[in-house]
């Protein structure tokens, strides 16, 4: 750049008009050189620092100026050059207060000078600058609450982000960050930031120390979380806390800071900080300001805070911390709908934790859920999924790297529970784990389909009493589809009354006579063919809806079949099977009384029998409901007596009339001596109770014949007649006779002396010779074993002759069931009429003996 020697002045012709309107110019212009040294000042400059207007020339501002004025003049002016635009300060002189700017002079990348102008700010001026910056302040404001009103800002630090960069787009500050307090490390981290200028530092990643007694502890930001209160420092550098960072506030020019803490539920989390480059920026109202824009970041961040809240509620279980359901399906089904090759899908289910539940308590329980949750959780890697399905349900989805091996996945999850539970119970607790699976995408290739097919491989391992881990077998989804067909056709044939009762007589042994009927459903299908229980029962039960709806049916089609039962003179207690969900369900009492409504002759016939006597879990209500049916007049019999919940210690608290021996006691009774001697003891201690006692399973000849000598004379079963619809009853009804072998047997028996052991023993021989294949009778050979070690049985005569023929006569039976030849058949049919012989010289023995009475 040219220059005029003599005047030492930039000499360009912009300058040069400059120089010339200056001496006009009402205010104050300095012209300074790169030292900054006075090159010239017009007569306002003059005037305003008292100096004469020649003199002051290459004299620096030390020369010329008070050291105060001098410093504070210095520092912004080498601020100034340091920068490429106009920089604008606010500084008073003499009292008097101006907005002076400063334009920094350039030849090339050489700071050749500087210019200044200083306009003195009159009140009225003041007045306006003050107005605009609260405004900007406002405009600022309202941007944020803008954005906390729309939440646009997804996350706190989109928030705390566009806040720092709405403050420097808005206003006059020219630097906004936001710092998160740590109280456990006790500092602050700046964490986001903007600026105006981009030379300005990146304070980012600064940490500042909030203990009093470390140097940096003494800063804006330390006193506002310690204080608990909005820290303002309206002149850095005069503040003793801020001289730290003196040297960076004189480097770019700042004179102003505020810190406002932002609380959140009574504690100082966050800290908004804004740097300003004049002194006294933060005015009361800017201060107001602020504080209101901390006060809406606060709500914004509780705001999300609550609604991550919720969401986390809304998609993981509170107690084990594991997403739930929803949330697991939704994971599981983007596992599998990504890059993975295959997964295995996992329903586990804690064996027996009901039990465990219900016997250490609630707490006991959670905890115990808690701890399985967490082992569940180490067995995945960061790309598999887990989740708590519901109760003690848990799923798991599994990256399968490779060739699949059962084997190592059932040994990863059976070591989740083979350490004992340490869950504050008296000792440890050793519990086993069941589980399902399925493979994606081989037995399914979407989530809910591999969900339901790994929950039928569960139940098929709860069956079999669990504790084992198996997959998917496509068996199992044919049971289920054969199942849903049974549910439509059996809800098809109730609405459409194709359900309908066959009924099976009950006799009296003694007299012969039909003594009851058992009512059985039967369905027809819609081409006429019958169907039996056994096809839909099962199905029916599970159902409480359907279990209702078939009970009721049964009991309208008996009403209405009464009037015809009478014509037969089959005036006898009709029993109907009523299952316990039923009997059990609010509506029953309400069924019942519209039925005998309906059907009035129903209470002088009908026998409530209960089945599925294992469900009845609410024996209380049981037997309230059952004694509410004996005060209307109506029966009420116990199914397989003698098994489950049909035990002799309910029996004392059910109103019964009828009991029902289960035909596990029957079926093979003349073979098994234990059998014999339960239903003889059955026998007499049913006998005090003044209850009927009748035996299911009646299927031989044989059976009637022991039950008959064991002093059981009610009977039902395939020997008396197979469940007939009411057209087949009338016909069996006038042919029914009792067989004339019964007839034999048909008094009641006494379980003291050997006359049961002997009547078993003989029912043994003769069943051995007619069923070789099925081996020697337990009958048989404990018999023989008693008269081998000389057991004296204290039979009188004849009845002791029956011991003495016993021996020869088995060991006989034992060569001729061996013998497989014509001529082995010919023995044992020899065999057989001896055996009978000896039966009729017992039955004779028997009764002149009174050991049966």
């Amino acid at each position: 750049m040219a220059t005029d020697t003599d005047a030492g002045v930039p000499t360009n012709r912009m300058l040069r008009a400059l120089v010339r309107g200056a001496e006009r110019l009402p205010f104050p212009v300095l012209i300074k050189d790169g030292g900054l040294r006075w090159r010239y000042a017009n007569e306002a400059a003059c005037e305003l620092f008292g100096l004469q207007q020649a003199g002051y020339q290459h004299q620096t501002d030390t020369d010329l100026l008070e050291p105060g004025l001098a410093g504070q003049m210095g520092e912004d002016d080498r601020t100034a050059l340091s920068l490429r635009e106009m920089a604008e300060t606010r500084e008073v002189v003499g009292g008097r207060s101006f907005r002076v700017f400063r334009y920094p002079l350039r030849d090339g990348d050489e700071v050749a000078g500087l210019v200044s102008i200083a306009l003195e700010v009159t009140e009225l001026e003041a007045a306006r600058l003050a107005f605009e910056r609260q405004r900007d302040f406002y405009m600022a404001l309202s941007e944020v609450n803008q954005a906390v009103i729309r939440d646009e800002s997804h996350t706190p630090a989109d928030l705390y982000d566009s806040v720092c960069r709405v403050i420097v787009q808005h206003t006059a500050a020219i630097m906004a960050v936001i710092a998160r307090v740590d109280h456990d490390k006790q500092q602050a981290v700046f964490v986001h930031q903007r600026e105006k200028f981009a030379h300005l530092p990146t304070l980012r990643g600064l940490h500042v120390s909030l203990d009093a007694a470390h140097p940096h502890g003494q800063g804006a930001t330390a006193r506002a979380v310690r204080e608990g209160r909005t820290i303002v420092v309206n002149d850095v550098l005069a503040d003793p806390g801020m001289a730290p960072w003196n040297d960076l506030h004189r480097e770019y020019g700042v004179h102003s800071a505020i810190a406002v803490p932002v609380t959140l539920k009574g504690n100082h989390e966050i800290v908004l900080i804004v740097y300003a480059a004049e002194r006294d920026f933060f005015t009361p109202d800017l201060v107001h300001l602020l504080r209101d824009m901390a006060d809406d970041v606060g709500f914004s961040v509780l705001h999300q805070r609550q609604a991550e809240r919720l969401r986390h509620l809304a998609l993981y279980d509170s107690l084990t911390g594991l997403p739930n359901r929803l949330w697991f399906f939704e994971r599981a089904a983007a596992l599998a709908n990504g890059d993975v090759p295959a997964c295995a899908l996992l329903v586990l289910d804690i064996d027996d934790f009901k039990f465990y539940n219900d016997l250490f308590g609630n707490e006991a329980g959670d905890a115990l859920l808690t701890m399985v949750g967490g082992r569940l959780q180490a067995l995945c890697s960061e790309d598999d999924v887990i989740g708590r399905m519901g109760s003690d349900e848990f799923g798991l989805m599994l990256c399968i790297d490779g060739k699949f091996d059962e084997e190592v996945l059932q040994q990863r999850v059976a070591n989740v529970l083979t350490e004992s539970c340490e869950l504050g119970w008296d000792a440890p607790v050793t519990l086993g784990l069941s589980g399902g699976y399925a493979l994606y995408p081989r037995d399914g290739r979407d989530v809910d389909t591999l969900v339901r097919r790994a929950g039928m491989a569960l139940q098929a391992v709860k069956t079999e009493g669990g504790n084992q881990l198996r997959g998917y077998l496509p068996a199992q989804e044919e049971n289920l589809d054969r199942r849903r067909e049974v549910r439509a056709e059996i809800e098809r044939a109730l609405a459409e009354g194709r359900v309908e009762p066959w009924f099976q007589p009950q006799v009296d042994l003694l007299s012969g006579e039909v003594i009851g009927l058992e009512a059985l459903a039967r369905l027809r299908t819609e081409e006429g063919a019958v169907v039996t229980p056994d096809w839909f029962i099962d199905v029916v039960e599970a159902d409480a809806t359907l279990i209702r709806r078939l009970g009721v049916a049964m009991l309208d089609g008996v009403g209405v079949r009464l009037s015809h039962l009478k014509k037969l003179g089959l005036e006898v207690p009709v029993s109907v099977n009523i299952g316990a969900r039923h009997l059990l369900a609010p509506g029953f009492r309400r069924d019942l009384t519209e039925l005998l409504e309906r059907h009035p002759q129903l209470a002088e016939r009908l026998e409530i029998e209960i089945t599925e006597a294992e469900s009845l879990a609410d024996m209380p209500r049981a037997v309230k409901i059952l004694h509410w049916v004996r005060e209307r007049g109506l029966g009420v019999a116990l199914d397989d007596f003698g098994s489950g919940y049909a035990s002799v210690g309910n029996v004392r608290q059910l109103p019964l009339t009828t009991l029902k021996l289960d035909q596990e006691f029957v079926r093979n009774l003349p073979a098994s001596v234990d059998d014999q001697t339960i239903v003889s003891a059955v026998v007499v201690g049913v006998r005090g109770l003044g209850v009927r006692l009748i035996a299911e399973g009646v299927e031989t000849d044989e059976h009637a014949e022991l039950l008959g000598a064991l002093g059981l004379t009610l009977l039902q079963g395939y020997a008396i007649s197979r469940p007939l619809p009411l057209s087949e009853l009338e016909r069996w009804s006038g042919g029914w006779q009792r067989p004339a072998s019964w007839r034999l047997w048909a008094r009641p028996a006494s379980t003291q002396g050997s006359a049961l052991v002997c009547v078993g023993a003989w029912f043994g021989l003769r069943r051995w010779l007619a069923r070789p294949d099925l081996g020697e009778p337990q009958a048989v050979s404990r018999f023989r074993e008693r008269l081998q070690s000389g057991v004296d049985f204290g039979c009188p005569p004849p009845l002791s002759e029956f011991r003495s023929l016993f021996i020869s006569l088995s060991e006989r039976v034992t060569d001729a069931v061996s013998d497989r030849s014509a001529e082995g058949v010919r023995k044992r049919d020899q065999l057989l009429a001896e055996v009978d012989a000896m039966g009729r010289m017992m039955r004779r023995a028997i009764g002149r003996s009174s050991l049966i009475s």
